[in-house]
């Protein structure tokens, strides 16, 4: 059977008509008990209040939450997560799905004892239930939650009958679920205080274990050493989670609030070409920081990073990453986003209380190294302030400083120890050695 979209053009218009059609909200919702009306805020069709994030960028950056506030959810995010719900595909466009939403503690507290039942009744079958590891949250504690009722006799004649109204629950709860998600991108591209007081300490965190990592870095020191005192650190200081340095991109978290926070460094010495690498990518994201501020948008910041191609990648996609911010909060990779790839058709609009990271890339003329920098920031009513403090304006070099008869060798060097000698053929150069002698001033009498 072969795959693709179908010829809307040969279906008939009529079935077409039906399996478009969807039952109002009013006959699909009820508020705390099936059947009971459910109050015109969930009901009553409208535009969206608010821009709804693009499914793709939302199932790239979803991630779990476990804790929550006492704080109610705005009656219009209730209403996409049912809207997007209504739109799930069923047999037959049956429909076969009720859902009841619970708001009322009450309620919810003892939706908690069915659900600690359910986990009793699972540990006889699933040994890790028997130690009460259920997969549902503390339901007495969530601002809302929403029922699905799977009715088998709205599920119509099929030959699957018996069926098809649990894989239209399925379904259903997958589109409640990514909607979820969604609304909750969004409503974290503002931190509140406290929120931003967690993630500048994580980043402090990371400055002091950059300090310690910068002082012992030497020659032949193997990339685990590199981790194992980093971790050392981070821990020491509280740390929840610590990923692998690569690239020295510290990645941990504090209370759940997480870093993303490159530093480049050489050592022992920096060649020339490492050098002025270093130098464009720092002026690259120098000339972004500098345009943070509220009402600026993605796309205007972008602009002002290099296309894919002066670089050495073949389109944008290709190059996707590189140069690059993205928010930072409980996960890794939040909103806003900043990409020339998706933000000069998508941009969005930066807003005091954001708080994201710019990272920027450039690779050397020698064909085999290249920088990468990265910061992060908040962003205040007329600026921003970047709280990653650990030095990066200029390449720092680690490691042992080596003395010559002259001096210190500088540490801008090619590693090739007869790249660094003065110009002129061997033969000139011993033949100036020798009128040096010659002179006295080698320090013969």
């Amino acid at each position: 059977m072969g795959v693709g979209s179908p010829d809307l053009k040969r279906i008939n218009p009529k079935i077409l008509e039906i399996s478009l059609t969807r039952l109002p909200l009013r006959d699909l919702v009820s508020s705390e008990r099936y059947g009971a009306p459910a109050p015109p805020e969930l009901l009553v069709e409208r535009d969206a209040a608010f821009p709804l994030p693009a499914l793709r960028t939302t199932m790239t950056g979803l991630c779990r939450n476990t804790q929550f506030v006492e704080r109610p959810i705005p009656a219009e995010y209730l209403f996409e997560v049912l809207r997007a719900a209504r739109w799930a595909p069923s047999a037959g466009n049956f429909q076969p799905i009720r859902y009841v939403t619970l708001r009322d503690r009450a309620h919810l507290a003892r939706l908690q004892d069915l659900a600690e039942e359910s986990v009793r009744i699972s540990g006889h079958w699933f040994p890790e239930y028997k130690q009460s590891r259920g997969e549902h949250p503390e339901w007495s504690g969530v601002p809302a939650a929403i029922a699905l009722i799977a009715d088998p006799s709205k599920g119509g004649p099929h030959i699957h009958g018996e069926a098809t109204h649990m894989l239209a629950g399925g379904l259903a709860a997958q589109n409640m679920w990514l909607m979820a998600e969604a609304l909750m991108q969004e409503a974290r591209k503002i931190k509140t205080q406290d929120e931003i007081t967690l993630t500048t300490t994580a980043v402090m965190m990371v400055d002091a274990a950059y300090e310690e990592l910068f002082r012992a870095l030497r020659p032949g020191m193997r990339e685990n050493e590199c981790v194992g005192l980093v971790s050392k650190v981070l821990y020491d200081l509280g740390s929840e989670h610590v990923g692998d340095p690569a690239y020295f991109d510290i990645l941990h978290s504090y209370n759940g609030y997480r870093t993303c926070y490159y530093r480049t460094f050489c050592v022992g010495s920096a060649s020339p070409a490492m050098v002025d690498a270093y130098k464009r990518c720092r002026d690259y994201l120098d000339s972004a920081l500098s345009l943070i501020r509220p009402g600026v948008t993605t796309a205007d910041v972008v602009r002002v990073w290099p296309k894919a191609k002066e670089f050495g990648f073949a389109n944008e996609e290709a190059a996707f990453a590189l140069q690059y911010g993205h928010g930072v909060g409980l996960s890794i990779w939040e909103k806003p986003i900043f990409s020339r790839l998706v933000s000069l058709d998508h941009p969005e609009v930066i807003e005091e209380g954001m708080v994201f990271a710019l990272e920027t890339f450039w690779p050397a003329s020698d064909g085999w190294s290249a920088a990468r920098i990265e910061e992060q920031l908040v962003v205040t009513k007329d600026g921003c302030e970047v709280i990653t403090r650990f030095p990066a304006e200029q390449l720092l070099v680690a490691g042992t400083r080596y003395w010559t008869v002259d001096g210190p060798l500088p540490t801008t060097r090619e590693t090739q120890s007869n790249l660094n000698r003065p110009s002129g053929t061997p033969k000139d150069r011993v033949a100036a050695g020798a009128r040096h002698e010659g002179s006295g001033a080698g320090g013969r009498r």
